[in-house]
């Protein structure tokens, strides 16, 4: 399950919490835009959602519709969601540096954030 580690210093009224979402349609339109060079697709033009670019997304070829089926090209967050506290804090941007005795016996050790 992926986690995703939000800052309250960042959000000082600490009520809302914003999740963007984008269109998937929109999101292989951007993705074949910036890609190099034009990569081939197969286009399927009874359903509404064509021309899509849907192999510059990681979803299920049904989800773009099928002889009968709709064209839902569906986009949002799967799975469980939970805002979990996590009593015991973090540290960004941690930089350890190391110095070795020449007999290789002791380190020194200067932890920095």
């Amino acid at each position: 399950m992926p986690r995703y580690l939000l800052d309250p210093t960042t959000h000082p009224d600490g009520s809302t919490i914003t999740i963007p979402i984008e269109s998937a349609l929109r999101a292989t339109d951007r993705n074949s835009k910036m890609y190099p060079y034009k990569v081939p697709a197969i286009l399927y033009y009874n359903t509404w959602s064509e021309p899509s670019s849907r192999n510059f997304l990681r979803k299920s070829p049904k989800d773009f519709g099928w002889d009968w089926g709709p064209s839902f090209v569906p986009s949002g967050i799967t799975g469980n969601v939970a805002l979990v506290e996590n009593p015991y804090g973090s540290l960004k941007g941690v930089v350890v540096n190391q110095k070795i005795s020449d007999d290789l016996k002791f380190a020194t050790l200067t932890v920095s954030a």
